[in-house]
Formats: C-alpha cells, sequence, structure tokens
C-alpha cells in the first residue's frame, strides 16, 4: 500500500530588501526601502488501491499550487533640529504596496493504475473530479505628513494628516484622508513638582485622530 502512496508539501520563499538613506545636510535626510517578496506552496497527495478494494474506487489524488506575492516600497524625508529648548521632527512618506494572492487545486479518484500517483487526475473516474482556482490582487498607497513640537521636555504637540488609497473600493470611494493630532504636559517636569520625591513620573496626554479600514 505504501509503495505508491504520496504525500508531500514543498514551501519557496524568495525575498528581497533594499534600503537607501542619505543625510543631505545637518538633521535632514531623505530615502527609500523596498521589498519583494515571492512565497509558493505545492502539495501533493495521493492514495493507492486498497488490496480487495472495488475497483480503485477509493483512490485519491490530490494537487495544490499556491503564490503569495507581494512589492514594498518607501520614499521618505525626515528632519530634527532643536532651537534652544525647542524641538522640532517632521516626516514625510509616500508608501506603495502590492499583494497577489492566487491558488488552484485539482482532486480525483477511481484511479486504477497507481504508478502514475498524482500526474494523471484526469484519468479518475470524472463525476468524482474536482478543480477549483482562485485569484485576487489589490494596491495600498499612501502619503503621510507628521510633525511634532517639544518645549523643555514639557510641552508636546504631534499633528498628522495621511491620505490612503485601496483598489478595494470602488473607483469613487478609494481614497480617504486621516487627520490627527494629541497633546501632552509633563507635570512631572514642573518646578512646583519637583521636590516631590515619591512622584518619579505624572503626564497628561489628549488626543483625536480619524482611522479607516483598508
Amino acid at each position: 500500500l505504501k509503495n505508491n502512496e504520496l504525500k508531500q508539501s514543498v514551501d519557496y520563499l524568495k525575498e528581497q530588501d533594499v534600503s537607501i538613506n542619505y543625510d543631505v545636510l545637518k538633521g535632514l535626510q531623505v530615502g527609500a526601502t523596498g521589498n519583494i517578496s515571492r512565497f509558493n506552496t505545492q502539495y501533493n497527495y495521493y492514495l493507492p488501491q486498497i488490496p480487495g478494494s472495488n475497483g480503485g474506487l477509493l483512490t485519491q489524488g490530490f494537487k495544490y499550487n499556491s503564490n503569495t506575492n507581494s512589492d514594498k516600497g518607501d520614499v521618505h524625508i525626515n528632519y530634527a533640529g532643536t532651537f534652544g529648548k525647542s524641538s522640532v521632527t517632521a516626516t514625510g512618506v509616500y508608501e506603495y504596496n502590492y499583494y497577489e494572492d492566487d491558488n488552484f487545486y485539482a482532486r480525483g479518484n477511481g484511479y486504477l493504475i497507481d504508478d502514475n500517483q498524482d500526474n494523471a487526475l484526469q484519468s479518475g473516474i470524472s463525476s468524482y473530479n474536482t478543480i477549483s482556482s482562485y485569484q485576487e490582487e489589490f494596491k495600498l498607497i499612501s502619503f503621510l505628513a507628521r510633525a511634532t513640537y517639544n518645549y523643555d521636555n514639557k510641552y508636546y504637540l504631534t499633528a498628522s494628516i495621511r491620505r490612503d488609497g485601496s483598489s478595494k473600493f470602488g473607483i469613487n470611494n478609494r481614497w480617504g484622508y486621516f487627520p490627527s493630532v494629541s497633546g501632552a504636559w509633563r507635570i512631572s517636569q514642573e518646578k512646583f513638582l519637583k521636590d516631590v520625591n515619591w512622584l518619579d513620573e505624572l503626564k497628561i496626554n489628549a488626543g483625536y485622530g480619524v482611522t479607516g479600514n483598508s
């Protein structure tokens, strides 16, 4: 029974990454990153005849193949500077993401020749044959701007806006804007709390933002 029995699963993964950053001026840096990923899964299965069975009806063959691929990249610019007691940062990013997923499988029963294993799935009983396939792809594109301000490590302000586009949505609903703003007061750094030994850190935070799905 086990001479022609087959259970085999193989995965293949190939990835390539690149990252570049360049200091244009003091505190100002531009760069880009990229990633390409290719993931393939192959599964082969065959159950041969059982001695005494009815004409090989119990034999089964199965093939499955799946690909999951992605291409990702971004271009970014970052700035950080300090002016007296003030510190500022600013970031701008463009992101690109592409995803693809496809698979197929074929299955059959009733094979009289076991030597073919799962390499002649069409030779079984046609009424038992099953074939299926699937494919999906989509893109995500984003633009992001973010800025922070810090005064004397006491007062903090952060603001950002993001524009996202997804091919999953209809042509009139593919893009959305997602702003956010937040502030913090590090009270423990104030002079009137400097001598309070039992208090290590006290901060008040407040923020507002809009989120979405893709």
